[in-house]
């Protein structure tokens, strides 16, 4: 039974919480193909709810980075000529 535990790492935390963040950012940017405020709308929440976190630095730095994450992401339909 010893043999059956997983040990998570810091790094693994590290690298799923970045495959999530990434994951979130493309959903959001194919969304916003059909959508465009949705993107416009998680960024200025995203940043809103940093500056609500006036105490709380790393988190402030956390959800600016996310925003500034989404915000940079463009998507294009697949017939587009960026594919």
């Amino acid at each position: 039974m010893d043999n059956d535990k997983v040990i998570v790492t810091t790094e693994t935390v590290h690298y799923r919480l970045q495959s999530l963040e990434a994951a979130i950012s493309y959903a959001i940017a194919s969304i916003s193909l059909q959508m465009p405020a949705v993107k416009s709308d998680v960024v200025d929440a995203l940043r809103r709810d940093a500056a609500n976190n006036i105490d709380l630095v790393a988190a402030q730095k956390a959800l600016n980075e996310l925003a500034d994450q989404i915000d940079k992401i463009k998507a294009y339909p697949k017939s587009s000529p960026h594919h």
